[in-house]
């Protein structure tokens, strides 16, 4: 049979026959060869995935520390997820050390020692975070451990001194709790000896005074030692990153990372010079194979080197790393299969590529979609993709949450500005909070309204009203449990509601009326006592955010309205009591006048009876004359 009436299948079949005893042979001796360097691949593995666990403590550890030493769950159980990780994590870096242990590798590159010193250093590193755990829990939170026991001290001793009720003891108390709020806030040693110092005052104090004062001693120098014991335990926690378990736990994960380091390093190198040496090996082997079968595979390329100059091209394009366009297929015979694979080839690293562009640009919401998804390639593609989008989900979220809270300490800022003002009318003043609140949330119709007391009945009677920039008052009243708002008002519960009431309400724009989409109801309590309602409406959804915004503005203007009712009882009393002064010096002046006309009278009268008395002195004596004056006239006779 001539060769150029075999076809490509029956040539290929030759060749393949020829090449594959070749390649047996071959592939035993590679086999043989590169047993080792599968073992120091899986042995690499192995390392990266203790790197790997290291790091997963390591995320474990500050989580706990950000979050866990702060939760009253933990203090009150000693129970915690992110411990339990890092204790599953560390059970599980032990095994793959053992099992890292007994490859022949670590002892043909005399790694042992620095395996056994990396094990001897996470041991460590459990010890010492086991104890610094153990010191957490010590420290306490609130009312657990010896913060817990210090506030308990301090606390009895605030109430004795309610009963004493002496001034120069409440000021150095409360001189000391300042103390233990600036060393817990700043972790500065210099308020210890402030401590120290006032509470040395104090106890000279006490012991100059009565027995019930000096009973006091005992619980002031508890609170000292309680105290002094919380530093001690910072102390040993460490101040700062330079001390304390915390600085050696670093140092020892420091050193750690420079074992595994150190050991990946070479056995990678190991790893790297014994596949060189492989590689000049079935150089070698194929140098010789060549030799045996160049001939056959000569004769066979120039029939079928026509057929495949598209495919060389291509490949030599894809050797050197460029993404050619799809081959043309003409015919429908091996060459064609052929050309169809790598066309589907090329397509699949022509999407990895695009991938490996989105994600280098951020767009981790790419699809991926290389060799279906499945496969060694796609599995891993598609496995990285969901860990990109995980971190970039979280990160994403902590940013949100960031900027969510800016944006309400500045809403904050702007409306306790107007809150804090007392220059204006109830009108302007209500009227400025919803419409700041309108504008802040980006809403477009609010309303304010406040509980006031009419004919002996709670209403809510409207105070300010704002839609789109225009001020608005028309005055209306509610009664606890009438619509939407007075049922709000009765269950002291926000609503939220994205389908409204048919006529509810209607947003009046320049583009004519419409109803709105989103409604929020949040009521203004303030020691569980209403003080008013804020309704706000808007064609866009209010985030959980916004709402939980409103909410925290809510309370503040239930404070500030309470404010005002006060500060109108002060006006009213204050009026009344200065009216009644006025007429109560009207009184007396009226009383003055009468008692100075009475003393006047008096005197008058006093005279008068003077003048009476003389009066009737004189008749007595003329009558006492005249009735001598009888009696002598018959005597003379």
């Amino acid at each position: 049979m001539k060769r150029k009436n075999l076809t490509i299948k029956k040539l290929l079949t030759i060749g393949a026959v020829v090449i594959t005893l070749v390649l047996l042979i071959m592939g035993g001796l590679t086999n043989y060869l590169m047993q080792d360097s599968f073992l120091q691949h899986q042995l690499i593995a192995t390392i990266h995935d203790v790197q790997n666990r290291e790091l997963l403590i390591r995320k474990a550890e500050k989580d706990f520390l950000a979050y866990e030493v702060g939760n009253l769950d933990f203090h009150r159980t000693a129970n915690s997820v992110l411990l339990d990780n890092i204790k599953s994590n560390l059970s599980e870096i032990q095994l793959r050390l053992d099992e890292i242990e007994r490859y022949k590798t670590i002892n043909s590159l005399q790694l042992n020692d620095q395996l056994k010193r990396t094990k001897i250093e996470f041991e460590q590193y459990q010890l010492l975070l086991n104890k610094m755990v153990n010191l957490i829990l010590v420290k306490g939170f609130k009312d657990y451990g010896i913060e817990g026991n210090m506030r308990e001290q301090i606390h009895w001793v605030e109430t004795e001194l309610k009963h004493i009720d002496k001034p120069q003891f409440t000021v150095l108390m409360l001189t000391l709790r300042r103390h233990e709020k600036d060393y817990l806030l700043r972790k500065d040693l210099a308020y210890r000896d402030k401590f120290g110092n006032e509470n040395k005052k104090f106890i000279q104090l006490l012991e100059n005074g009565n027995n019930n004062e000096q009973e006091l001693i005992p619980h002031i120098i508890k609170y000292q030692e309680l105290f002094l014991e919380l530093i001690k335990a910072d102390i040993q926690l460490g101040l700062s990153q330079e001390n304390g378990l915390m600085y050696q736990i670093g140092k020892t994960i420091e050193t750690i990372e420079s074992n595994l380091d150190s050991i990946t390093k070479t056995v990678e190198k190991a790893s790297n010079k014994n596949i060189n040496r492989i590689a000049w090996n079935i150089f070698i082997l194929i140098a010789l194979s060549s030799v045996v079968i160049i001939y056959l595979l000569i004769r066979i390329s120039r029939h079928i080197v026509r057929s495949i100059s598209d495919i060389k091209t291509h490949v030599t394009r894809l050797g050197h790393g460029e993404l050619p366009e799809e081959i043309p297929i003409y015919n429908s015979d091996e060459i064609a299969e052929m050309k169809a694979s790598i066309n589907v080839l090329t397509l699949n690293l022509k999407n990895t590529r695009d991938f490996a562009e989105a994600v280098g640009n951020g767009n981790f919401e790419k699809s991926v979609d290389v060799f279906g998804n499945e496969g060694d390639l796609g599995k891993a593609l598609v496995e990285m993709r969901q860990k990109l989008l995980q971190v970039s989900g979280e990160r994403e979220k902590q940013m949100k949450e960031s900027e969510h809270r800016l944006w309400a300490n500045e809403g904050f800022s702007h409306l306790h500005g107007i809150l804090g003002s007392n220059k204006q009318n109830d009108e302007d003043h209500y009227y400025r909070i919803i419409s700041k609140l309108v504008l802040y949330l980006k809403a477009n119709q609010g309303t304010v309204m406040v509980m006031e007391e009419r004919e002996g009945e709670n209403l809510l009677v409207q105070k300010g009203v704002y839609a789109y920039d225009r001020k608005r008052l028309n005055e209306k009243e509610l009664k606890i449990g009438e619509g939407l708002i007075g049922a709000v008002a009765f269950e002291k519960q926000t609503l939220y509601m994205t389908h409204l009431p048919e006529n509810y309400i209607n947003i009046t724009s320049g583009l004519g009326d419409a109803p709105p989409k989103n409604l929020v109801i949040v009521p203004c309590i303030i020691e569980d006592e209403l003080m008013g309602i804020i309704e706000l409406a808007s064609f866009s959804t209010f985030e959980p955010f916004q709402i939980e915004f409103l909410e925290r503005v809510a309370v503040d203007v239930a404070s500030n309205i309470k404010k005002k009712q006060i500060e109108e009882t002060t006006r009213d009393l204050l009026y009344k009591t200065q009216m009644q002064a006025s007429a109560l010096a009207e009184k007396e002046e009226e009383m003055r006048q009468n008692l100075e006309e009475l003393q006047t009278t008096q005197e008058v009268l006093e005279k008068r009876e003077n003048e009476l008395t003389i009066e009737i002195e004189n008749l007595k004596y003329e009558n006492h004359r005249l009735m001598a004056q009888l009696d002598f006239a018959p005597t003379l006779q």
